[in-house]
């Protein structure tokens, strides 16, 4: 049963993130930029930055974690290394969602720099740009995922654990 709550918790902590995330970008853009609910560029932006949130969360997860977290408890015995690991997980993904997107906007920024921004370009409905920079945001998502978080998620709990990771 213990295992079973531990993964609901992990279910939960991704429900917050990705109501956060719509949170944020709507008030970023559809109050910052007063943003329709039609707006289809608006819509694609906020899927792909779901998407790349989820992909993160899913990618950053390690059996080996997963197993030492397993035998943990979240009350009592064993819970303050639990829920640190689930703060620092937490704390990882937003961090790297951050990077992300500012690598993503800056990357747009760069390469379409006589164009209109990426949040006028949203304004306007402009699919092919919101695409473009939604797409390099999950690209590195990913990436800052897989070899940032969850070797660094690996290493902490190997040095609280005497785990000896596999490779």
């Amino acid at each position: 049963m213990e295992k079973i709550v531990i993964h609901l918790t992990e279910v939960l902590m991704l429900i917050v993130l990705l109501f956060g995330t719509s949170k944020y970008w709507t008030w970023k853009l559809r109050k910052g930029y007063n943003i329709e609910n039609k707006n289809i560029s608006y819509s694609i932006f906020v899927s792909i930055q779901f998407l790349t949130m989820a992909m993160m969360t899913f990618l950053s997860a390690d059996a080996q974690n997963s197993s030492y977290i397993e035998s943990l408890s979240l009350i009592g015995d064993g819970a303050w290394e639990c829920w640190t690991y689930l703060g620092i997980n937490i704390f990882g993904l937003v961090f790297l969602m951050m990077i992300a997107n500012i690598i993503g906007h800056l990357m747009y920024a760069i390469t379409m720099k006589e164009e209109l921004s990426l949040y006028e370009e949203i304004m306007e409905n402009n699919i092919a740009p919101v695409i473009l920079c939604s797409i390099l945001i999950l690209i590195f998502g990913i990436l800052l995922s897989i070899y940032i978080l969850k070797p660094y998620l690996l290493d902490w709990i190997s040095s609280k654990s005497n785990l000896v990771p596999l490779l």
